[in-house]
């Protein structure tokens, strides 16, 4: 058994980790238009679904599990085909295809070692980049409009780079800590530089905390 002191960092390791992932929430909720309620519902169900994915996963059984502390969060493969079933279909559909999703999932798991043979390099690779590519572009455009579709300032702009080249720049050169904790850090620089701006929208984060 570990000491206290390294459960406690640990665990705080752990949700920063899970917080990163939040993102994809962020854009359906977006996307969506949703309320602070509705947000909070989402955000709510992604922490509880989290936590019991990774409970599942650190039992030692055969049938569920690895042993292992294998935290679970949103993933952002999902990301591009859930804003396209939400445009198309609402919650409802998001729905539908995430349970397909997870079903498909479990079972591919099973077959997976067969499927190496299948799956070299070159074509891990390109599925890679073009899953980073879609997100690359939703998340370019959140940054540089974050209210909509008016076009960006150059406060917005500004902003957007710094949190950028900053999560570049740790990823890259950083050391220790701020080297995985890179685009933490960066959310965090990035988040207190837009209120300095004054272009921090807190009225709708409040009311996702007050909920």
């Amino acid at each position: 058994r570990p000491p206290v002191a390294v459960i406690v960092a640990t665990a705080l390791q752990q949700v920063a980790v899970v917080l990163i992932w939040v993102f994809p929430g962020l854009v359906l909720v977006r996307t969506l238009g949703a309320s602070p309620a509705e947000a909070a519902r989402l955000f709510s169900l992604t922490f509880v679904a989290a936590a019991a994915g990774t409970v599942l996963q650190a039992l030692r059984d055969r049938r569920f599990g690895s042993g292992f502390l294998a935290p679970t969060g949103p993933s952002s493969p999902h990301i591009v085909p859930a804003v396209l079933a939400v445009q198309a279909g609402g919650m409802p559909l998001l729905a539908g295809m995430t349970i397909l999703s997870g079903l498909a999932t479990i079972l591919m798991a099973r077959a997976l070692g067969r499927l190496r043979a299948l799956l070299p390099p070159e074509v891990a690779g390109t599925v890679v980049f073009i899953i980073g590519l879609g997100v690359c572009l939703l998340g370019a455009r959140m940054l540089v409009s974050p209210g909509g579709a008016e076009a960006p300032s150059a406060t917005s702009l500004g902003v957007a780079a710094l949190t950028l080249l900053l999560a570049v720049g740790l990823g890259i050169w950083g050391r220790g800590v701020l080297r995985w904790a890179c685009v933490l850090v960066a959310m965090l620089a990035g988040t207190l530089a837009a209120a300095l701006a004054g272009i921090l929208e807190t009225r709708a984060a409040t009311e996702i905390a007050a909920l």
